[in-house]
């Protein structure tokens, strides 16, 4: 005998569960298939109230309005010029375009972390600038892209300049384009460009130091200098140390400590700095051997050179950071 059910449920949300009841009645015209679909219907009625509502959409998460004016230095409106917001090194969150007014309004998600602007357009330069979006509804962002100047004399490059340039040069668009993960200033060196660590003629192989001075946006932030010999001031007092106190982080003595490493080569106090510094907040960097006399002044050879992005600052021990962005907390 085919025993039917008349399903008739009754949901009672006083202390937020679902209670059903179910009642059997002997019909012959419900099939157990018809009861099963009964009860499926059931089930996903008293499913679907208790999904949490973030889970439902990620557009419901908050969002920020990025308000964008592109002009260029005559204060002429950039229009079609491409748009990208991006998080970290090379995670995009919004792609678009300027208008014929050069303005273009996005939704960013908000975040802890400041988000990038990144502004591309045929005959200009790049235009980069880091905006912080937690705890802001709006933001007004104001850029001004400058026009790259059209040379009509031949430019001729050697090889070997080509070469030089290859070793001792890297910008923001082969950072991002790395195909190796890059999580600080040392893995560009490292990963990108070992003859900045080593040069082109290191030693015993040909007259170069390794890699001695660090500089960063025009500032001396590790010189390496050993005085020819001991002697004191006034009173027998020894003189003040040449170079500033760096605390070594323990994972770059770790990773300084391995014999024939590249980050051996780097130096510990170096190798410190350098991790201090977001691979996404470096313009350029560029590096200069001893052979190189194109910098007046001491500290110019075999030094490192790191140009930092539009609104990024550094501080030693507290790293880079965007400008309009809290100090981050002083590296132990």
């Amino acid at each position: 005998m085919v025993l039917g059910l008349m399903a008739a449920y009754r949901i009672g949300m006083g202390n937020g569960l679902a209670r059903v009841a179910l009642e059997t009645t002997a019909n012959p015209r419900i099939a157990l298939p018809g009861v099963l679909l009964v009860l499926a219907t059931v089930a996903i009625s008293l499913a679907l109230p208790t999904m949490p509502a973030s889970a439902a959409s990620p557009q419901d998460a908050p969002r920020t309005l990025i308000r964008l004016t592109v002009k260029d230095s005559l204060g002429v409106p950039v229009s079609d010029a491409s748009v990208s917001i991006v998080r970290g090194l090379r995670d995009t969150v919004l792609n678009g375009t300027t208008g014929a007014d050069g303005m273009r309004v996005l939704a960013v998600p908000r975040g802890d972390a400041p988000v990038q602007l990144i502004i591309r357009k045929i005959g200009f330069a790049r235009a980069d600038r880091f905006v912080t979006v937690a705890g802001h509804d709006s933001v007004n962002v104001a850029l001004t892209m400058k026009r790259l100047v059209q040379r009509l004399a031949q430019v001729t490059v050697t090889a070997k300049e080509d070469a030089v340039r290859k070793s001792y040069f890297i910008d923001a668009d082969d950072i991002a384009n790395s195909p190796r993960p890059i999580f600080d200033a040392s893995d560009i060196l490292i990963k990108l460009r070992p003859d900045m660590i080593y040069s082109r003629a290191p030693v015993p192989y040909g007259p170069c130091p390794w890699i001695e001075n660090l500089w960063v946006n025009g500032v001396l932030v590790y010189r390496q200098f050993q005085a020819a010999a001991p002697r004191t001031i006034g009173r027998g007092r020894a003189p003040p140390p040449v170079d500033a106190q760096v605390a070594v982080n323990d994972g770059a003595a770790r990773r300084a400590s391995v014999p024939g490493s590249p980050a051996s080569g780097i130096g510990a106090a170096r190798l410190t700095l350098l991790m201090e510094i977001k691979p996404e907040h470096i313009a350029e960097v560029s590096y200069k051997d001893c052979f190189d006399t194109s910098m007046r002044g001491n500290f110019g050879r075999n030094a490192l050179f790191i140009v930092l992005k539009p609104g990024i600052k550094y501080e030693v021990n507290y790293g880079s950071y965007p400008t309009d962005a809290p100090r981050p907390g002083k590296r132990p």
